[in-house]
């Protein structure tokens, strides 16, 4: 019988493979592929628990001057985002999950699986716009497969409208495209009968303009509520 790490590690092999988005870099082209890693994407270098209850899908990774100044790694200890220091506070108050900042070397081993809808690098600025063809496209050729056959997590939780919006393509799900209309459910959406999405919010930049910190943490909050009652 094919284990999940056999079939992640084709997936990954695919992804490495990927031209299918004009206007974006394939971390393994990008000079040689010196920065990449044996991961579905760069984000994933931090969680990538292949039994993971949670998985977890960003926007994109950064922009091309990100990736080579940090050689193809999430921000770490002293220099972590405020992005990233905002989602290990969801994670842990609201979803109850331990988790430490990334560090070069050490996954963690918290029951959490990260991804992007987006796993290709940007050429230009991190400012310059996504288009959503690229998430609706990656998140069905590459997430999918992760949450229906590989890792099959009890939910998956988007940060973005764009990261909402390629899920929703990718598993043909009949909702609101607007995070305001879907965030804050107690129940989420239903993927598949076995997983549920909980959109969210970005939690940095514009992603807190638009809910601000305490109502994103009552919405994992929600998310937390959901996997303890799955537990019982």
């Amino acid at each position: 019988m094919v284990v999940k790490s056999e079939l992640y590690e084709a997936l990954v092999v695919e992804r490495k493979a990927c031209q299918a988005c004009e206007g974006l870099l394939n971390p393994s082209m990008i000079d040689g592929g010196v920065y990449d890693c044996d991961h579905i994407g760069a984000w994933t270098r931090w969680a990538g628990n292949l039994d993971a209850e949670v998985i977890i899908v960003g926007q994109d990774f950064s922009e091309l001057d990100f990736f080579r100044s940090h050689q193809g790694h999430p921000s770490t200890g002293a220099n972590i985002s405020s992005t990233n220091r905002n989602l290990i506070r969801l994670i842990q108050e609201g979803l109850g999950f331990d988790i430490a900042p990334y560090e070069i070397g050490r996954e963690t081993k918290s029951p959490l699986f990260f991804t992007n809808s987006v796993l290709c690098i940007k050429p230009g600025k991190a400012s310059d716009p996504l288009k959503q063809s690229w998430a609706n496209q990656c998140c069905k050729k590459f997430l999918k497969p992760l949450v229906e056959t590989i890792i099959r997590p009890k939910a998956v939780i988007t940060l973005s409208t764009t990261a909402y919006k390629g899920v929703k393509s990718a598993f043909g799900i009949k909702a609101s495209n607007a995070l305001r209309d879907v965030v804050g459910s107690e129940e989420g959406i239903s993927l598949n009968g076995s997983c549920v999405l909980f959109p969210m919010y970005h939690c940095g930049g514009l992603g807190l303009v638009n809910r601000k910190f305490s109502s994103q943490l009552e919405d994992w909050e929600k998310v937390g509520r959901f996997l303890r009652k799955g537990r019982q």
